[in-house]
């Protein structure tokens, strides 16, 4: 990010040192007025354009901060959805296996006892089933929430930005107005708060997958 530190123009780095009096002979006559008038407007018109220079760097600056903000987002959802369909996927294939399982292990039952307790089994699955499906549901939901504000919270840093930007118009930056490192405060704080759940909703998936291996083990054993 560029520096918002600009060193002084030439101009005023070789400002030269004009006599107050105008030439040597007229002393504190009343040509000396001008003069003055004349090396404050100079001073004035080099305070401006300092001042002008200074707000088109803090417009860049925080012009790119939005910018990579933005896009660290983008890349940040992307992943979690990505995730997210990685999670359900891994889901429908442990469900899959089950259901096979256990409609082989129906066909090859003998017995009515068998036959039985197959069914009942497989009515405790499909519960599960549809358990594991309300709670992706809900997770699915969940992180769409958590999506809608970090979006706000990215909304609320643009508006503050603009609130910044017109703070500075005119060559004159208003004392109230955010600054970059309070936006960078924000910023980081966004993202601890988005690897925080990312790390939350990675051990519930293990969790999960975990959970269901212990179950398809246990269901092949007593059906052995």
């Amino acid at each position: 990010m560029m520096s918002l530190r600009t060193a002084p123009p030439a101009e005023m780095r070789r400002r030269e040192t004009r006599p107050l009096g105008g030439n040597s002979g007229e002393g504190t006559s009343g040509t000396a007025t001008p003069n003055i008038e004349s090396i404050l407007r100079d001073e004035v018109l080099q305070l401006s354009e300092l001042m002008r220079e200074k707000v088109m760097h803090v417009q860049f600056a925080a012009w790119e901060f939005e910018e990579a903000m933005t896009t660290g987002l983008q890349a940040s959802f992307a992943a979690k959805e990505r995730d997210l369909q990685k999670e359900l996927q891994l889901r429908d294939a442990i469900i899959d296996a089950l259901m096979d399982t256990y409609e082989r292990d129906k066909d090859l039952a003998a017995s009515e006892a068998v036959r039985i307790r197959l069914e009942g089994e497989l009515r405790t699955l499909r519960t599960e089933m549809d358990r594991l499906r309300a709670e992706a549901c809900d997770k699915c939901d969940q992180a769409l929430a958590e999506k809608n504000a970090s979006e706000a919270q990215v909304k609320e840093l643009q508006a503050k930005l603009k609130s910044f930007e017109a703070s500075t118009q005119g060559g004159a930056i208003v004392a109230s107005a955010p600054s970059l490192l309070s936006l960078s405060e924000d910023r980081a704080r966004i993202h601890d708060q988005y690897a925080e759940r990312m790390d939350r909703m990675q051990r519930c998936h293990e969790e999960v997958v975990a959970d269901l291996r212990r179950r398809l083990d246990r269901y092949r054993q007593r059906a052995e």
